[in-house]
Parts: structure tokens; sequence; C-alpha cells
């Protein structure tokens, strides 16, 4: 039986290849369903905050902290997790933090006291930061670099997904039951997704009896035999910590964060203050923003692999050059009026935001674990995260309070996007000419040196 072109279940006398499809349909699928299931409970704060608000008697300046709490430590934790997790058993490692994660929520359910609240959802932040690296090193180890770009895209999509159903979901619920449902509904479910989780997952193709991916590619292995004789702590330091690629990648997710969060922190609000939107038609436009974001993803993850052959800095050079041009629109174009044309306008305009926005965000990861390598996969996609987390999110926060304050209004705040965009671009720039290294060896050429290395 198959879906898409993959096996769901494997069948007696499977060629590898079949058990190949079957297995990396797996963990695919499983990987997006952990995935999004993390977004349940760390999303949920968002709709359960005005209920907390009336019901325990605090200001939106208190519980404001426990915001940023999160956002801070799980900036961090995304780093501190990669490392760990390139230690780990990955399957183990992403189960565990979804089910703490889950058990945080349980806890919250019950608190009242605001430090108790700020602790557990601190505590829920470092389980949290388990989840993205945890799949990056699934991907780097399940999907070569020729397809990597494609199946990462798919898998990031997962969190426009887990966003779209607790938005749909989690405000009747907490209509019917209350904001403590909010935490307590999402962490048992957290609990059993957790299970299914480990249930599921494997960390490489070796574990299973199978080939690894450069063997079963016919892709050169010189990366790994490079780092086969190098202790844990000398694979993070020569390949994330002294990696040019990766620190540029880092500064490119700065920017990319930025313009990301900053759309999604204040888009109603600079909908309705600048072009006149309406808080309903503004939600809209940030629902169009979201779902333009996913395709945005795949295609740019599609594109890196097959038009421009594992170079995923120029993929991400040409999504920002994009977002600039976005961000003109944001600008110069009329929002509303009575053209048709007119009243297009909003639509398209969030739509090619979200398009070109978050392809970068994919390549930035794909992009640091090729240059990097599979033992650093997780360290490589964290320390990116982390940069634009932690740097990024938290300028989208204040900055954008402050310049949207000041003179030049939200003008000025789409300037600073364009300027962002533009920079970020030229961050790409720095691995316009680089890839993967097993993508430079072909499969005649390994068929022949393996011949040598017989005789």
């Amino acid at each position: 039986m198959s879906l898409f072109g993959f096996s769901i279940f494997p069948q007696r006398n499977n060629t590898q290849d079949t058990l190949y499809k079957y297995w990396r349909f797996r963990i695919m699928l499983i990987m997006m369903v952990g995935y999004a299931a993390s977004y349940f409970v760390r999303l949920n704060l968002s709709f359960a905050m005005l209920g907390m608000e009336s019901d325990l008697g605090y200001s939106k300046g208190q519980l404001g902290r426990i915001v940023s709490v999160f956002g801070v430590i799980y900036g961090l934790g995304k780093f501190i997790s990669g490392i760990l997790g390139d230690r780990s058993k990955t399957r183990t490692f992403m189960s565990v933090g979804l089910l703490l994660a889950a058990v945080a929520n349980i806890l919250m359910a019950r608190a009242s006291n605001l430090y108790l609240l700020i602790v557990i959802w601190a505590f829920n932040s470092c389980f949290q930061s388990t989840g993205a690296p945890s799949c990056a090193k699934m991907l780097a180890h399940w999907f070569s670099p020729k397809e990597i770009g494609t199946r990462w895209a798919i898998w990031s999509s997962s969190q426009q997904l887990g966003l779209i159903i607790i938005s749909l979901v989690l405000p009747t619920l907490i209509a019917w039951y209350g904001w403590r449902f909010a935490f307590w509904g999402p962490g048992v479910f957290c609990i059993a997704i957790a299970a299914f989780v480990y249930w599921g997952l494997r960390d490489e193709p070796q574990s299973v009896g199978l080939p690894s991916v450069e063997k079963m590619k016919g892709l050169s292995t010189a990366e790994d035999d490079e780092c086969a004789h190098l202790t844990p702590f000398q694979v993070l330091v020569t390949k994330v910590l002294r990696n040019k690629i990766v620190w540029a990648m880092c500064l490119a997710n700065f920017f990319v964060y930025f313009v990301r969060m900053g759309f999604l922190s204040w888009g109603p609000t600079f909908l309705k203050e600048a072009k006149g939107c309406s808080l309903t038609s503004g939600g809209n436009l940030m629902a169009i923003f979201n779902a333009a974001g996913a395709l945005g993803a795949i295609a740019a993850g599609r594109l890196s692999d097959t038009y421009f052959k594992g170079y995923r800095g120029r993929a991400g050079f040409c999504y920002m050059a994009g977002l600039s041009l976005s961000m003109l629109g944001m600008l110069y174009l009329p929002f509303g009026g009575g053209s048709w044309l007119s009243r297009q306008m909003p639509a398209c305009v969030m739509f090619l935001v979200g398009f070109f926005v978050a392809g970068p965000q994919a390549m930035v990861g794909v992009a640091a674990v090729d240059m990097a390598s599979k033992r650093a996969a997780g360290a490589a996609s964290g320390l990116t995260g982390s940069c634009g987390y932690i740097g990024g999110t938290t300028l989208a926060g204040a900055g954008i309070a402050y310049v949207a304050s000041g003179v030049y209004k939200w003008n000025g705040v789409f300037m600073l996007f364009l300027i962002a965009s533009v920079v970020g671009a030229c961050c790409f720039l720095f691995s316009w000419n680089v890839r993967a290294k097993s993508l430079d060896v072909s499969k005649p050429k390994l068929e022949k040196d393996n011949q040598e290395k017989a005789a």
C-alpha cells in the first residue's frame, strides 16, 4: 500500500529501495506530527492570557513576563539542545522533550501564582527547545544533500499546520471549559503524541539495518570520514564554531526573524493603524501570510535542490531580494480603494511577504547543516535558530514598538524591514558558491574509487 509514492507499511520480501521509501515516509510523517504538536503546548499561552488576566487579576505587563522568559530561554536552549542532541539518541531526546513540555502545561493548568507560572513556563521553553535540533539531525541522516532542501521545507510547514489547528480548535474549547483547559487539554494530548513519536522514529538508516543515505544515493562519504577521528567537542568547534558559513547563516537568520516575527507580532496592529484595515480583515490577511509561508518554504526547498543544485545561498538570496521588493509594496502600494485591483492589493502584498520570508528561514537551517556535518547537524541548526530567535525576535518586539511610536511611525518600521531584507540578502551571498561536499562527487567516480581501493 502506498500514499503519494511512499510505502506506508513494509511488505514481505521488500527490496532495499522499498524499505528506504517506507522508513523515510514514516520518519517524515512522525517528525511533522511531533513538531506540529509542540506548538499546541507553546502557542496555547496566547489564547489563555485573556482568561488569566480576568480570572487571576494580573496585568498585561505581568503576563508579558511569561512570554519574555520563554523567548530568551527557548532561544538559548536551541543551541544547547543541538549540542546535547548530537550526542544523544534522537528519538528519545525529542519524545522526552515533548513529554516534559506536556507535563509542564498540565502544571500550568493548576498554578495561579505569577512567579510559579513564570518558572513552569521557563521549564517548558527548555523542553520545547529539543524539537527543532532533533528534527534537523534526523533530516540530515535520512535525506541526502540532493533532496534535503525540499524535505526540510516540507517538515518546516508543520509549524503552520500546528498554528492553524490550535487557532481553530482552542478558542472554542476555552469558551466551553475555561482558560485552564488551554494548558490541560493540549498537555494530555501531547503525552500521547510523545509516546507515538518514540514508537515511530529511528535515528538513522543504520539503526534499522539499512545503509547510510550517502551509500544509498551514491554520494561521497568524505565528510563523515573526515569527522570519524574527531571527538564530539572537536566536531562542534571545527564544523560549527569556526565555520564562517554557519556564522553567515546565523546573521542572515537574525534579519529573517526580525521581519518574520515583526509581522507575526505586530501584523494586525500595523494593518489597522497604517493601512486602515479592520481587525477582521487584518486577521484574514495574517491567515494569508501564514498560508503563503508554507508554500514559500516548500518552493524554496524544491528550488534549491533542483534548479540551484544544492546551492542554498542562491535560493536564499533570490527570496530575500523578493522580500525587499515586497517591502517596497508595503511602503508605497495603496491598500483598499474603489477599483478591483486596489481591493485585492492587501492580500497580494501580504501573500508575497509571507511567501518570501519563509523560504530563507528554511534555507538557513539547510545551509548550516550542509556546511557543518551530520555529526553536528543539531548544533549547527540550533545555533542559527538561537541567533534568529534571541536577536531578531527581541528587536522585533521592543525595537518596532520604539520606532512605530516615534517620528516616522509605521513607515519607519517598513523601511527597517526593507533594510533588513537587503542586508539579509547580502549575508546569503557568502554561501553563493558553497554547497555540501558530498554533492561534488558523482556515483561513477565513487564506484571507480571503490574499485581502485579493492584492487
